[in-house]
């Protein structure tokens, strides 16, 4: 729903950037007071239908970001997965067993730790952002126009907020995609070492928490999902029948003898699968940075034209604005943020058919 209303509200707004549709009226105030009747007092009268539109979608964004956002930032999922890994410390003391099963289990609830802490960074990003899109919507209305709710110094302090908050996430996209076109590599190399083993079984030193997610794709842990409170005595039971499953499979995946190993025969048929897809997410995240970087970049362009005016002789803005007047760099910076933030949404819609349709097909021999 999030990635409807931004592509609507975006859409909109190149609309409005390009005074597109102009023979319908929407871009004419007059045509509000028509709709609305009745007098409209200062300064709403000036709002066009469009600038109404369009101040509905981000007054939803104001509200589902920031929700979303306080939501991520005041999640516990940390703390809860502290307990799993200390009742896991708790219970491994009580048992002779320490091996590669053991350690598949620790790496991978630190791992969901680690994702969580990033949960929370993501959400002290996106609630600011949300926050800053009460004044956008303001904007649309001309309230800021007046200085009800700060004017135009508090509509770009939202503005410059949205741009700050915006470079952690930045580097988010970046970073995952790399780490995903890296995995996805990292899965091709390990399936040619399956093919050219014996009876397709695996080196334990190859295997750790990653790489058995990999040749195991149906393994879902219980820790992967939210718990609303942790119960020692059940948490151990689940900890042990996790345990369990993942020796099995390691020795069908590790086995040397007898007959090959059926779990590494269908890790062999879904690594195929999940680098293609690891790589086209690899893809698609770098395609979300480049989209997001010129629309932090645009909207960037808007912030300087405030502060560094035509008459306010600065070489670095000239530079930052490439020699465009303070109106053409705001203008264009805010087309190309808006027209990036329309694509984007069209991607996050668009590319799990492309997934679904496009992805090789996983063949698993059955003897």
């Amino acid at each position: 729903m999030d990635a409807i209303v931004q592509f609507i509200r975006n859409a909109l707004c190149c609309i409005k950037d390009l005074q597109l549709f102009e023979e319908y009226g929407i871009h004419d105030a007059k045509l509000s007071l028509q709709l609305i009747g009745g007098d409209i007092p200062e300064p709403f009268h000036k709002t066009t239908p469009i600038e109404y539109l369009i101040c509905i979608s981000q007054f939803y964004a104001f509200v589902s970001c920031s929700i979303s956002g306080f939501k991520m930032m005041t999640s516990r999922q940390y703390q809860e997965l502290e307990e799993v890994y200390e009742i896991w410390r708790e219970a491994s003391k009580k048992t002779e067993k320490s091996g590669i099963a053991n350690r598949i289990v620790a790496q991978s609830i630190i791992n969901e730790m680690e994702k969580a802490v990033r949960k929370v960074t993501v959400g002290i990003c996106v609630f600011p952002i949300g926050i800053s899109f009460f004044w956008l919507a303001a904007n649309s209305l001309h309230v800021t126009e007046k200085s009800w709710i700060g004017g135009l110094p508090m509509l770009i302090h939202a503005l410059t907020a949205m741009e700050i908050f915006l470079i952690p996430l930045l580097y988010f996209m970046w970073n995952d995609s790399f780490t995903q076109m890296k995995a996805s590599k990292s899965m091709i190399e390990l399936k040619s070492k399956l093919l050219k083993s014996k009876n397709n079984t695996v080196v334990e030193d190859d295997i750790n928490a990653t790489t058995y997610e990999w040749l195991v794709p149906s393994w879902s842990p219980f820790w992967k999902e939210t718990q609303n409170s942790i119960d020692p005595t059940s948490t151990e039971k689940a900890l042990a029948d996790e345990l369990k499953k993942v020796e099995a499979n390691i020795e069908s995946l590790c086995r040397q003898k007898g007959e090959s190993s059926v779990v590494g025969a269908a890790a062999i048929s879904s690594l195929d699968v999940s680098s293609w897809k690891s790589r086209k997410e690899g893809q698609r995240e770098f395609l979300y940075f480049i989209l997001n970087f010129i629309a932090f970049y645009g909207y960037l362009l808007g912030i300087i034209a405030y502060y560094y005016p035509d008459d306010v002789n600065n070489y670095y803005a000239s530079i930052a604005r490439f020699w465009m007047t303070s109106a053409e760099s705001d203008w264009l910076g805010n087309f190309a943020g808006d027209f990036c933030w329309t694509i984007e949404p069209l991607i996050i819609i668009l590319s799990p058919i492309y997934f679904a349709s496009s992805a090789p097909k996983s063949k698993v021999k059955k003897e």
